[in-house]
């Protein structure tokens, strides 16, 4: 595998948007990856009844966590009559 492709960085989010803009984005964003985790564990769950659902509540109270700050932020923005500036980065690793 060439080294390249082993690694890369894509950016996917630039700009400036107004409060409600930025919390649609990242509301929707980590909305999907909460139900992403749900529906997983549960496909999961559904092959193999003892799996451990442990690692799964953690990821739904992390991002929950990255929500509620986000949303405290966002908060501070409209009080403050501010626009929100968002850049996201996916670096994705090919791992065996």
């Amino acid at each position: 595998m060439e080294a390249t492709l082993a690694k890369q960085q894509l950016q996917v989010m630039d700009g400036k948007f107004t409060p409600i803009e930025a919390t649609d984005v990242i509301t929707k964003m980590i909305d999907d990856q909460i139900n992403a985790c749900k529906i997983q564990h549960l496909s999961r769950w559904i092959k193999n009844d003892t799996e451990n659902s442990e690692s799964v509540n953690d990821k739904v109270i992390h991002l929950n966590r990255c929500k509620n700050e986000f949303m405290r932020i966002i908060q501070e923005a409209k009080a403050e009559g501010c626009e929100v500036e968002l850049s996201g980065n996916f670096t994705i690793t090919l791992a065996k």
